[in-house]
């Protein structure tokens, strides 16, 4: 069983139906806003860098073509999602996907899930190469696609963007719950002596249907800056109706969890200059 992916530097070019979708994330000039991710709620989303430098949880793809990361920049970019606990996936063309997988071999550093371009190559399947198996083909562009978009065929687990996106329906006891964490989370912050997170929640939504569980996930949809605050949150309770969140239990959770909140708030303001007009 497979999966199809529609990627585009522009979202609005994508169906609204699409149930897995690709975009870039900073500092590309194509990344994409909240809103563009928010056309999509229900849809697996798969966020790509085009910078080696960027990395962080919630930070799914490598891009290695040219004006974007080298072959021999790739080692070290997943060597450093792994340290985050991001199973990392490298994009390339098939024609350079021998010499991704040689400074892979050359770094001492395991293989990543590779997501391999070739047009039509063997159309919607998934090509191999030295035994490894892409995990996903981008098998038709915009020339043949039938829009502005690419096609891409995808195993039906994609590890490191599925595990990170799981969603499942919560009883509505847990909703209410997750739901206040969130907004005591975002009242309490203020009290910390910043509202940059304040404003960074407001900007994520929140789907009245269904919600990650995994909320790392979650946060890191507005930015890989704020993605450890969840760290925090997630030890918080969230079967309980009675949850208190004040500023005090925010600061013992960030505290545990080895976060700063003023590191936390520079990063996202640094993140959100632009979407919050500042």
């Amino acid at each position: 069983m497979t999966r199809t992916m529609y990627d585009s530097t522009t979202a609005a070019d994508i169906p609204s139906s699409a149930t897995m979708v690709g975009g870039y994330v900073s500092p590309s000039s194509y990344a994409w806003d909240a809103s563009d991710w928010a056309r999509f709620p229900h849809a697996v989303q798969i966020h790509i860098t085009p910078s080696a430098s960027h990395t962080g949880v919630g930070v799914h793809v490598l891009d290695v073509e040219r004006g974007d990361a080298t072959p021999a920049q790739a080692p070290g970019w997943a060597r450093a999602q792994r340290a985050l606990g991001q199973d990392p996936t490298i994009y390339c063309g098939e024609a350079a996907w021998q010499s991704v997988q040689d400074a892979f071999a050359s770094a001492g550093e395991p293989q990543p899930h590779y997501w391999v371009a070739a047009y039509p190559g063997t159309g919607p399947n998934l090509p191999t190469l030295n035994g490894i198996t892409a995990v996903a083909h981008q098998y038709a562009d915009s020339k043949t696609s039938g829009g502005h978009f690419d096609l891409s065929v995808v195993a039906d687990a994609w590890p490191g963007v599925d595990t990170n996106a799981s969603e499942v329906d919560l009883t509505p006891d847990e909703h209410n719950a997750l739901m206040q964490i969130l907004n005591q989370v975002a009242n309490a912050w203020p009290q910390l002596g910043n509202k940059t997170l304040v404003d960074a929640l407001s900007v994520i939504g929140h789907n009245q249907d269904s919600y990650h569980t995994d909320l790392s996930g979650r946060v890191a949809a507005v930015g890989t800056a704020v993605a450890g605050v969840a760290t925090a949150v997630s030890k918080l309770p969230t079967t309980s109706a009675t949850v208190t969140v004040d500023a005090s239990t925010l600061q013992a959770a960030l505290s545990a969890a080895g976060l700063s909140k003023d590191s936390i708030a520079q990063a996202t303001a640094a993140l959100f200059a632009q979407k919050l007009g500042a």
